[in-house]
């Protein structure tokens, strides 16, 4: 799959790794200098290009494909920190439970 995107400029690499991080169109023109419209209609013609749909999940793997080491370190290492929240909230969430069902039990 990396070899589909090769020959995508660093223009347009910023401007994907931009959306695959959650950015709005809006958003991105604002922090590169273009148009909503601009944005939005450079998204439908790679959309249309790449044959593929605005909520296809292959968008997120365009940003990983063209980061750089760096970057994909810092989000490995965000994923952890999240894997982490999960743990301690599904711990917490065990421990609220077991309280339930003893206060129950009473």
């Amino acid at each position: 799959m990396a070899r589909r995107y090769e020959h995508i400029s660093r223009r347009k690499k910023e401007i994907l790794k931009l959306r695959a991080e959650g950015f709005t169109y809006r958003q991105i023109g604002e922090e590169l200098g273009f148009s909503h419209e601009q944005v939005k209609n450079f998204f439908e013609r790679y959309y249309r290009k790449q044959r593929l749909k605005p909520d296809d999940d292959e968008m997120s793997d365009v940003y990983l494909i063209s980061a750089d080491e760096t970057d994909v370190q810092k989000l490995k290492a965000a994923i952890a920190m999240k894997d982490l929240e999960i743990k301690s909230l599904e711990t917490e969430n065990k421990m609220m439970k077991d309280l339930l069902s003893f206060l129950d039990n009473k």
